[in-house]
């Protein structure tokens, strides 16, 4: 592919074997960056960030507190029982 020029500061135009390209920059960048979350995952290198407010998520026991637990490792996140969240929230 050889590209040509671009266009309004968003779009390259590229010649390849078999046309004319048009690739939006913008798109082009986010699917990098998923190829790279998706490495660094089957790696499992992910790198994780706290959440500025803390998202309470209020569950039954018939969910099935394994897989969500499992889940939850797995999307770097942790996780206490409510009532010790409570209890470290009244000691401050």
């Amino acid at each position: 592919m050889r590209p040509l020029g671009q266009i309004h500061d968003s779009f390259i135009i590229a010649a390849g074997r078999d046309g004319l390209w048009i690739i939006d920059q913008h798109v082009a960048h986010e699917r990098i960056l998923f190829e790279q979350v998706l490495a660094a995952r089957s790696r499992g290198a992910v790198v994780t960030q706290r959440l500025l407010i803390p998202a309470v998520i209020g569950l039954t026991l018939g969910i099935g507190l394994g897989l969500i637990s499992a889940l939850v490792r797995e999307l770097g996140a942790t996780q206490r029982r409510l009532a010790q969240a409570e209890e470290a929230r009244s000691r401050r």
